[in-house]
């Protein structure tokens, strides 16, 4: 992890290790029993993230979803979740609800002074697999956080993680919910790290040094 200052600005690097997280194994998920009688015995998948107790010293904050694949011709950001066939993987597109759902997440954080704090979440990787009973979604991405009337970031993020479902049958929400807890769930390796947070209020708090013909004095 290294960290230098630009322009007043703390631009930081970090590494998120993969997480692997399997329903039944992984304790963020909450586990409501199921009402309906497609598997009464089966508690029902939800996510519920687990976010920082720091404010961020900002008055406002935007999400904004990227997909990278694009510029490839890869699927478009946002595609109704599509399950490959048993042993097989394809690439899925961003669950479209994704921009709403991490603003809503991310608002109670706001300490409601400061500057507006833009955040852009690009995928470079989210697969759907597979594998028997086991339903998969795979997320490579990084994020950026910065303010919104500057160019440089304040936190750079590249995060990869999957979430898991096992022992179907499963119902369409369930799964349209996996696919949109797989991106608030990179959003909660940043918002939920404390140490994270406090360095993104830390470069808030730096002033911004005036240029002279485009250098820094």
């Amino acid at each position: 992890m290294a960290m230098c200052h630009r322009r007043g600005l703390l631009s930081l690097l970090l590494v998120a290790g993969a997480a692997a997280c399997s329903y039944g194994s992984w304790d963020a998920p909450v586990m409501r029993p199921r009402i309906t009688p497609v598997n009464p015995h089966r508690p029902r998948f939800e996510y519920r993230p687990r976010l920082a107790q720091t404010k961020l010293k900002s008055s406002e904050v935007r999400v904004a979803v990227r997909d990278l694949r694009l510029q490839a011709g890869g699927p478009p950001p946002t595609v109704r979740l599509q399950w490959p066939q048993d042993g097989q993987s394809e690439a899925a597109g961003m669950h479209e609800d994704v921009p709403r759902h991490a603003a809503q997440l991310l608002m109670p954080m706001v300490a409601g002074e400061g500057e507006a704090l833009q955040v852009e979440l690009l995928v470079s990787e989210l697969n759907a697999i597979r594998r028997g009973p086991l339903y998969e979604l795979a997320l490579r991405a990084e994020i950026r956080v910065h303010v919104v009337e500057r160019e440089v970031p304040l936190l750079q993020v590249r995060v990869s993680n999957r979430l898991s479902l096992h022992a179907p049958p499963y119902d369409d929400d369930e799964l349209s919910e996996l696919h949109r807890a797989i991106a608030l769930h990179a959003l909660e390796q940043v918002f939920g790290d404390e140490a994270a947070v406090y360095r993104i209020n830390e470069a808030l708090a730096e002033p911004v040094r005036p240029e002279v013909e485009g250098v820094a004095i």
